[in-house]
Formats: C-alpha cells, structure tokens, sequence
C-alpha cells in the first residue's frame, strides 16, 4: 500500500517517514507532500490508500483536502495529525468519515498501531468493492443469459427466474436495435471479439438513464444487435428518451467506431409481450437494407411485398467472357442500389443473391474451375450469409466473388503460371503419395483439366512424371553407402521388392547392380 504524509512541517515529515519506515515495513511507497495543493497533485497521479494529514497548513486545511478528497470519490483513510485538541476540528473529521484524530507529538508505537488499523480497513474496502463490482459483472451476465435464453431461444423462464433478477409483473420493457451497414469492413477494422466488447459498452453506457436503463445487449447469427431496455417505473415511460438515446447511440457508432448504424425502436409491452415483438422487430431489421438516416419504429412498419426483377444475367455472362471486370461491377452495383432504393425486400436481395452466385458458379464451372473449392474459405461463406443484411454488404459479397472469378480466369489464360504452381508442389513432394485430387485442390481446378494441360506443358502424365522424379533421387542415392532398402524408403516405396521391381523396368537393371556398375566406373 502506498502512503501520502501532508505537512508543512519538514522536520514532521522526515520523522514520521523515518518512524513508518522502520515499524511499518510493508508499506510500498511514501509520498510526501509540504501543502494542499502538493497533495492534491499526487493522489491526482498516483495510488494512495491512507493520508495522514496535518489541520492547519498554508493555503488550505486538511479539513478542505479530506473534503475534496470525498467529492472527488478517492477511497482513501485519513488520519489526522495536529497540535490542536480543538472539538469543532475533530466534529469535522468525523463527519469526513476520517478514520483518526492524533495529536502531535506521536509517539511511535501509537503511530504504528493506527496506521496498521487504516491498512486493514482500506484492504476490507478493497475487497468489499471487489465483491460488488463482482456481483454487478455476474448480475449483467445472468441477464444477458436470461434474455438470449428467453428471445433467441425460446426458452420459457418461470416467475422464479423473474423474481430472482429483480423483474416484477409491472415492469415496462421495450427493445432497441441496430446493426452494422457492412458488419464485415467493422469486424476487419476492431476484429470480432473487440467490436462485440467495444459495442457493448458503448450500449451500456449509453442506455442507462433515469428513465430506462439495458438490461441485456445480445447480437443475433445475422449480425443484429437487440436491447432489452425496461422503464424505471419512477415516472410515466418515455420513448422520447430512448429515441434521444438511441441517436447518441447512431452518432458514437459513427464517430468513435467507425461504422453506419441501422436503428429500430420497439413498443412499450411487458415481460409476456417481448417474445413477439422480438420476432416482429427481427423480420423487421432483416427487410431493411439501407440506412436512411432516421430511425426505424416496429409500430409503423409494415412488410413490403415480395418484388423481384430479375437482372439481365446474359449481359452479364457477356461480360464475365469478355473480361470487362469494372463495367461489370459498376452494373451490379447501379443495380443492388436501384434495387435497395427502390423498396426491395429481404426476399428479393435474398434471389439476387442466388441468381448472381449462380451466374459466377456457371462460368467457373464451363472454364474447368471447381467453384465449391474455390470459394470453400470462411470469408466466402461470411461474406455469402451476410449478402443480404444491407446494400453494402450485397456490394462487398459481389466483389469479392468477381475479384476471385477474375483472379481464376486470368491463372487459366496462363497455363504455364497454373503449372508452375503445380509442378513447385510435385517437385517438393513427389516422394509422398500425391494423387491428382491432390493437385486439384491446390488449383480448384477439374481433375481432367489438371491432367490435359500438364501434360500439354511437361509432355508426360502426372505418374509417369512423379516416377522419372523418384528414380532421379534413387540414382542419386545410390551413388552414397545408403542401404538399398532405405533408399526406397527415402523414394517414398515401402515395399523394397515393387521398389526393385519399378527400379529394373526404368533403368534395365536392379538397385544392387546400378550400384555396382557405379563403382566399377569410378
């Protein structure tokens, strides 16, 4: 624990420092301070537990630094040390909650004992403080179960649970809402985890009022963030105020973390009516796909009816053959925003989503590309589910798709680029059992393409390649005192006889005899 010692007498000070010093040893650090504003200064910068304190000093009293001290919430026992048995003094001390009112001069011992009591009561505060930031984490975490349990999984809870986290049958509750415009650029930027934590404080912070305060925050698979926020009850509900709140709420997520938020309101209902209303307020939040600057209210929302126009997909095919990659991007962007703009519902983004997978799958599938591998990797798959959250993630979902259909375009308009890749990992293992659909997930190409264009650039099959490359080391090893059987393990053949008998075939004789021609030429 560290000590502040606040006098003006220097003389005092190296005393009482000196006396701690010798009687006190587990005292961390001693801080000494000869005026107020000195002490000020230092509890202002450090971590201080106890402050013994003279009364009477120039440019303020003790009695003004322990009241400061208080105001400014600073967890700190003060003991007092003065010439003057003064009753109005010590009433004052008393009423700063101080923990000891000494007289000068002090003897050691008296000295010791008190500030030993003042270690023991800051280490129980200490503690007690613990405890019940403890119970503030546990309680926000068991509602926060509560309501996943009880919103996203149906779960029904009994009076019991209800009662146990605080809640009566005359709560008030209403839900709010938000998510990302492009969930996938925030979660690049923070990384998921941060941005769930930075969210989260941010919902927590912001949504605690006089008026209502969060009672849980909880993001759903689609990317959709839902509070549960119940009424005070001291005064009537006010859904102005959680609509001032949930504008701060817009603004910070701009400002501070970087991302455009889409936000709903719900309607004022109790426990019992909070299912519904999540499942009314979650179709909601999936049908809106633009921010519009405003916020959204369940109460005024109304599904809109399914239209879909199909796009003009052999245009498009047009351009994918004929490599126009940008005047391809700007088409599907001007028609995602036409189409946003114009109304379209989460079933029709979720047809154009399929059509133009479909459309990208189609032409890597006629250029001999395996389209399932190629966009096998988990940001496809994100990228893929989130298509359909807002325009932007739509946009983001059709370029990366375009960018890898190109990427894989272009490797097969250069055959020798696709087979230096290939025959790089040959080269590395051809001694281990490679096989073709080896070689076809490296280029997500199709097992007969892999084997036309291979032997097109090497003028032999994979085999007979991986076994020209495997006699090559035999030979060489055989040149070394390796044993023959150990050669063939190191050629990748675990049966010596095969290895022997592939060995003759090649060269027109066995190991054993290779190795004996080799030594009577040298």
């Amino acid at each position: 624990m560290n000590i502040l010692l606040t006098d003006d007498d220097n003389l005092i000070l190296q005393e009482v420092k000196e006396a701690l010093e010798r009687t006190v040893p587990e005292i961390e650090k001693i801080y000494i301070a000869t005026c107020i504003a000195e002490a000020k200064k230092v509890l202002k910068t450090v971590s201080v537990q106890i402050m013994l304190c003279d009364i009477e000093m120039p440019g303020g009293s003790g009695l003004d630094l322990l009241s400061w001290v208080r105001a400014e919430a600073l967890n700190v026992q003060c003991i007092f040390l003065t010439n003057y048995a003064d009753f109005s003094y010590a009433r004052q001390a008393i009423r700063l909650d101080s923990m000891e009112y000494m007289l000068k001069p002090i003897e050691e011992k008296q000295l010791c004992r008190t500030v030993r009591l003042a270690m023991e009561r800051a280490e129980k505060e200490k503690q007690d403080e613990q405890a019940r930031r403890y119970w503030l984490d546990t309680g926000r975490e068991a509602k926060d179960l509560f309501w996943q349990r009880r919103l996203l999984g149906n779960a029904v809870q009994g009076e019991e649970a209800l009662r146990r986290l605080g809640y009566g049958e005359q709560d008030l509750f209403t839900l709010a809402s938000l998510k990302a415009v492009s969930l996938s650029e925030v979660e690049e930027l923070w990384g998921t985890d941060m941005f769930e934590y930075v969210l989260k404080n941010v919902l927590f912070e912001l949504l605690d009022t006089t008026c209502f305060r969060l009672e849980s925050a909880f993001g759903t698979p689609e990317g959709v963030w839902f509070m549960v926020c119940r009424f005070s009850g001291i005064a009537a509900p006010n859904m102005g105020a959680v609509e001032e709140c949930m504008e701060k709420v817009k603004e910070v997520c701009r400002e501070k973390i970087h991302f455009e938020a889409i936000c709903a309101i719900g309607m004022i209902c109790r426990e019992a009516e909070l299912s519904g209303q999540f499942v009314k307020m979650r179709e909601m939040m999936e049908n809106v796909l633009e921010d519009g600057g405003a916020i959204w209210y369940l109460e005024e929302y109304s599904p809109a009816p399914y239209i879909y126009e199909t796009p003009d997909i052999s245009i498009w095919e047009s351009l994918l053959k004929e490599g126009q990659k940008e005047q391809l991007r700007t088409d599907i962007h001007g028609y995602v925003e036409c189409r946003v703009a114009g109304g379209a519902s989460w079933q029709g983004a979720q047809a154009f989503r399929q059509d133009v997978t479909q459309m990208f799958y189609s032409f890597l599938r006629g250029a001999g590309i395996q389209a399932h591998k190629a966009f096998a990797g988990r940001q496809a798959e994100t990228l893929y589910q989130r298509a359909c959250n807002s325009m932007q993630d739509m946009c983001r979902y059709c370029d990366f798709m375009l960018e890898q259909v190109f990427w894989h375009k272009e490797r097969l308009e250069q055959p020798s680029s696709l087979m230096s890749m290939v025959l790089q990992y040959v080269d590395e293992h051809y001694c281990e059992d490679i096989t073709r659909n080896d070689l076809v997930d490296l280029v997500y190409v199709s097992p007969d393409y892999l084997s036309r264009t291979f032997k097109r650039e090497t003028g032999r099959s994979l085999a007979q390649y991986m076994l020209e490359k495997r006699m090559e080391k035999a030979k060489r090893l055989l040149k070394s005192d390796m044993s023959v059987k150990n050669v063939a393990l190191q050629t990748g053949y675990s049966n010596f006889s095969y290895f022997s008998k592939v060995f003759r075939d090649m060269e027109g004789m066995s190991p054993m005899e290779y190795r004996e021609r080799l030594r009577k030429q040298s």
